[in-house]
């Protein structure tokens, strides 16, 4: 009886087992291809078989070869470091360029069975199309240099690179959709950059002085000019006084008094001095 259960219970595992084999899952925004000990699948068309979204079935030993057919976003970078591309005129500039594509279902052997590394061969692929793009571009007799060039006319670099990936039929050859190049960054050579940081620091401290001074400047002529507004009216209040005196003046003078008004204060300077001298 303990064999017949043990027999019943490795059968179960062993079914289970196969169906989990004979089973797959495709993501969302993926495709699939099936090999059977390495050969694809084919339809009844004659065409090799693909399998989109859902849950599929398979033979327990063959193979299934999952790939995204969503558009994606690729780095050409080295190891987080700029890529370093030689220019036409010798200018060995440092950039940050990536690139855009998809998968096409329909030409997924040349991606899945034609290479290794598929995703590290694209990058190298493109990394040699921009250099070689990069070192022819510009005007042999143009005055300005390859760097300030190639950052003026960057859309136009973007379409040649795009139409020579397109022309040269590598599409079809690694199976991929060339949707875009993108440069996203491009960095003058080290010793440029650091004339250039340089030059900056300089301008920068230059401002610096320019708006000291010309703050020093404006606070002297705010103080310049409250100083006369000061004396504008000590000179105003002056006048008013000299005004008032000489009505006052005028007013004892038309009254009779002011002969009396000046003894007066003769008297009164004279009994506070405490020297007087006579006219003899």
């Amino acid at each position: 009886m303990e064999i017949i259960l043990g027999v019943s219970a490795a059968i179960g595992v062993a079914l289970i087992v196969l169906f989990l084999k004979s089973v797959y899952r495709v993501e969302e925004g993926h495709a699939a291809a099936v090999t059977s000990f390495g050969r694809p699948r084919i339809d009844s068309q004659g065409k090799l078989e693909v399998t989109g979204p859902g849950l599929n079935s398979k033979k327990p030993w063959e193979k299934v070869h999952q790939f995204s057919i969503m558009e994606r976003s690729l780095s050409i970078r080295e190891e987080k470091r700029e890529v370093e591309i030689l220019t036409r005129d010798g200018t060995l500039l440092r950039m940050n360029p990536q690139i855009r594509f998809q998968f096409r279902k329909e030409l997924f052997p040349a991606f899945i069975f034609g290479m290794r590394h598929p995703t590290s061969h694209i990058r190298e692929l493109f990394r040699s199309l921009l250099s070689t793009q990069v070192s022819k571009f510009g005007q042999p007799d143009s005055e300005e240099g390859s760097y300030a060039e190639i950052r003026r006319n960057q859309s136009e670099l973007h379409s040649q690179l795009k139409a020579k990936f397109v022309q040269s039929g590598l599409d079809q050859k690694y199976g991929v959709l060339f949707k875009a190049a993108e440069i996203t960054e491009i960095l003058p050579p080290a010793d440029l950059a650091q004339a250039l940081n340089s030059v900056q620091k300089i301008e920068a401290e230059n401002t610096t002085l320019l708006n000291r001074f010309r703050a020093d400047c404006e606070q002297r002529i705010a103080a310049a000019e409250h100083a006369v507004q000061i004396a504008t009216l000590k000179g105003e209040a002056v006048e008013t006084e000299i005004d008032i005196l000489g009505r006052a003046v005028s007013e004892m003078q038309d009254n009779g008094v002011l002969e009396a008004y000046l003894q007066r204060r003769r008297d009164e300077v004279t009994s506070n001095s405490k020297t007087l001298y006579f006219k003899a």
